[in-house]
């Protein structure tokens, strides 16, 4: 049996055979001067929510962004486009 668990919160001794791990991952896009800077950021499953709407969760270390183009692939695109303008 398959049992979700938020990888946010889990405890190793929580984990099952089968057992699916999920989260909640946030991407903050900043374009400045044409450059395409993200921030991503690991939120529980389901994500506690702020007075906007957006996931509330930690930083995740800054490796570029290539793994957010990579989860998002839409960054990719953005930057492409921006320049192409």
């Amino acid at each position: 049996m398959m049992i979700i668990k938020d990888f946010y919160t889990v405890r190793p001794h929580e984990l099952e055979d089968g057992g699916i791990l999920v989260c909640v991952l946030t991407c903050h896009v900043t374009v400045i001067d044409g450059h395409v800077m993200t921030r991503l950021y690991r939120c529980a499953y389901p994500a506690a929510l702020e007075a906007h709407g957006i996931p509330q969760g930690t930083s995740l270390p800054d490796f570029g962004s290539e793994i957010a183009k990579t989860i998002f692939p839409v960054i990719g695109y953005l930057q492409d486009y921006l320049s192409d303008e």
